[in-house]
């Protein structure tokens, strides 16, 4: 029995994965309907890669995060069993998970349409011990045995990832210059707009500022900036926002936007108490301007 088709008979067998067989040094499989089909040991040649299928409740979260230079590492993700895989130059870009209340892949992108993360179901990834179309060998990061998966409810598991891609698609628009006030717009944004709970709310800020570049300082900052505008807020005192944020970055408008997208507060916009002060042709034109980015309830 070749190492391959041990791979698959211990996956199958001894770990109760279903497998499928790829072509050699490639992601994709050599036959149609691979979803539908089982396979054994005995599909697999040598030579041949080895793709994990995402169903029975199994969840493959990709990361891309490390392409882009973005050291995530396990931030936010939930402190349960996974089995991690990956390869040297990103070593922990897999993570297969039990979560059978996921039943559609999710995908969070940057500004430009690029992959940070997804969660992926009813597909297949490349695993160990195939060879990555860059030459580049996968390998676990730890050993595996049966039943180290932990069932986790979708929820937490989309939570995770969402609030990881916030740092991240922050972290990829973070300036050299004016750092400080947009600490604080970004403080506001978490707290308020996105409405995100105080100590995680300096959680994503102070990764985003080390993913971004800031200095130890810049980092520290991070925490005052989430307290400074919570007391700010509480006292209905001025503090920086989305406006600022509009302002400063170029793409701030479209950053906005696609946070809200992903916290799910896009809809709750269009009926913002702000748009109850006009009349409906009024009305009309600021939800609008809401969902454009150009006006702050």
């Amino acid at each position: 029995m070749t190492a391959i088709q041990q791979f698959a008979g211990f996956y199958t067998q001894s770990l109760g994965f279903s497998v499928v067989p790829l072509l050699p040094r490639a992601k994709a499989p050599h036959v149609s309907g691979y979803l539908q089909r089982e396979f054994g040991p005995d599909d697999f040649r040598e030579g041949a890669n080895l793709g994990l299928k995402s169903i029975g409740g199994i969840v493959v979260l990709d990361d891309d995060c490390a392409k882009r230079g973005l050291q995530l590492h396990n931030a936010f993700l939930p402190r349960k069993h996974c089995a991690i895989y990956g390869r040297p130059s990103a070593p922990r870009s897999k993570r297969v998970y039990h979560c059978p209340t996921l039943t559609t892949t999710r995908t969070w992108t940057d500004l430009q349409g690029e992959h940070l993360l997804q969660l992926r179901v009813g597909q297949q990834d490349m695993a160990p011990p195939s060879i990555h179309p860059d030459g580049e060998r996968l390998t676990w990061v730890e050993p595996l045995w049966r039943g180290m998966l932990d069932t986790i409810d979708s929820e937490a598991l989309i939570t995770a990832c969402t609030l990881r891609a916030t740092a991240a698609v922050i972290a990829l628009s973070w300036p050299a210059r004016g750092r400080r006030e947009l600490r604080l717009a970004f403080a506001r944004v978490l707290l308020e707009t996105l409405a995100i709970r105080d100590d995680v709310a300096t959680d994503v800020l102070r990764l985003a500022c080390e993913l971004g570049g800031s200095d130890a300082n810049g980092i520290k900052h991070a925490t005052s900036a989430v307290r400074y505008t919570r007391d700010a807020l509480a006292n209905h005192e001025r503090a920086l926002g989305a406006g600022h944020v509009r302002k400063t970055l170029p793409e701030g408008a479209a950053l906005l936007r696609r946070l809200r997208e992903w916290f799910g507060k896009t809809a709750a916009l269009a009926h913002c108490a702000c748009a109850l002060k006009f009349s409906f042709s009024q009305r009309f034109r600021v939800v609008r301007r809401v969902l454009a980015g150009q006006h702050r309830c």
